[in-house]
């Protein structure tokens, strides 16, 4: 939808009004500089929610995690499917649905390129290691020409060709690493992971053999 009267604060902005299910939704300002750098706004006592969850169930395709509802749409619009947490502060939210149904394919967390974004795609990446849901941090700048688009949206609004090719990109990088990961070599790797993992030792009482088994 659109609103040309919506209030923030002492302010009346344009926003496009974006749905995220039935009793919640995110106003997002069309005009640029009118709020002092904010650009989403949440209804005010509503419960947050997050824009398009029901993507996560989607099968056979990666799923892009975004910050935002704007950066989930410009994805969808560049042939992607996509969620937006609609705030860095709902990853919470994401786990929780994860937890409820675990979903079939990757999810391909992409969000903003900047410090912020960055320490969200590291925490969120944890989380989904924690509750065994593959996940990968995919960062959706032209690799090519090296433009340093913020997001998505702004990305799809640069070069829509560019952004087409990224989400591409993210499934092929998929695909090797699964194919690294099913080889010889990537056993051995698991091997070496799981024996750095730190676990709980037993010893077996027989001092040459717990020296071999590095204490038990």
């Amino acid at each position: 939808g659109y609103d040309d009267t919506y209030s923030v604060g002492r302010k009346v902005v344009r926003v496009a009004i974006i749905p995220c299910g039935k009793y919640f939704y995110v106003a997002r300002d069309i005009d640029k500089g009118t709020t002092e750098g904010m650009k989403v706004f949440n209804p005010i006592g509503a419960k947050t929610r997050m824009f398009n969850v029901g993507a996560l169930h989607t099968d056979n395709t990666p799923i892009f995690i975004t910050e935002g509802a704007i950066d989930a749409l410009s994805i969808i619009e560049a042939g992607g499917v996509a969620v937006g947490l609609n705030s860095t502060s709902n990853i919470k939210l994401l786990v929780e649905e994860c937890k409820k149904q675990k979903p079939k394919s990757l999810l391909v967390i992409a969000m903003d390129c900047d410090t912020a974004g960055r320490k969200a795609a590291e925490k969120l990446k944890a989380e989904l290691d924690n509750i065994g849901v593959e996940s990968m941090v995919y960062e959706l700048t032209d690799k090519i020409k090296e433009k340093p688009y913020k997001d998505a949206n702004e990305y799809l609004i640069g070069d829509r060709t560019g952004l087409q090719n990224a989400i591409s990109g993210s499934l092929e990088e998929w695909r090797k690493k699964k194919l690294i990961a099913n080889s010889d070599l990537g056993q051995l790797d698991n091997i070496l992971k799981m024996y750095k993992t730190k676990k709980e030792i037993f010893p077996t009482g027989f001092s040459n053999l717990d020296d071999i088994l590095g204490g038990g």
